[in-house]
């Protein structure tokens, strides 16, 4: 109920500010809700706040998540660009700039979003944890080959950061599936950008 409410409240504050969703956008828009809400308790914990979600009006895809003000925002590009489920790598690699270990690497916000994806495919969709990992793998792999492939996505950045052997940029499009491939399993990260 509580997400319902709070969807509600983002289109109101949508359509009060002018802004259009993609048709299709409702149910990407709960999904984020959706993944987020599983974080907010420990969110409050760990910080003392809960993580804010914008939705940017642009064509522009982009997205992403503030260490210091634990605010997610995604563009109405990125929306009309993904369909369903396909929005949960992105949702949960910007979670990951917030809630994991070390948040200014790509490569950590990547490792993260593999079991918060399967989390959410477990606690919100109600798939068992096989199901959820395979579901999980499944997304990712269909982004890299459809979207990445087709040159619709661009992710690489122009800086290069390097620190002791850990690179904190967005590394190849294989290796940020083998890193969310890895963390889905509980396997280590990937020395393709974790070497130190």
């Amino acid at each position: 109920m509580k997400n319902i409410i709070l969807i509600a409240s983002l289109f109101l504050t949508l359509i009060i500010a002018g802004l259009s969703l993609p048709a299709h956008a409702t149910d990407e828009v709960e999904l984020i809700y959706d993944v987020v809400g599983l974080y907010q308790n420990e969110a409050l914990q760990r910080f003392g706040k809960k993580i804010t979600i914008e939705i940017e009006q642009t064509d522009k895809f982009d997205a992403y998540g503030l260490v210091n003000t634990k605010h997610i925002a995604i563009t109405t590009g990125a929306l009309d660009l993904f369909f369903d489920k396909e929005i949960l790598p992105i949702v949960c690699h910007e979670l990951g700039h917030i809630m994991s270990r070390a948040p200014f690497l790509e490569g950590e916000a990547d490792y993260f979003a593999g079991p918060c994806m399967v989390r959410y495919l477990m606690e919100i969709e109600g798939l068992n944890e096989s199901a959820a990992k395979a579901e999980a793998i499944a997304i990712v792999e269909h982004q890299v080959r459809h979207y990445v492939q087709n040159r619709k996505v661009y992710a690489e950045r122009a800086y290069h950061l390097e620190i002791s052997g850990v690179s904190a940029n967005h590394s190849s499009w294989d290796c940020r599936l083998l890193t969310i491939t890895n963390s889905i399993h509980g396997l280590n990260r990937p020395t393709c950008w974790y070497n130190p």
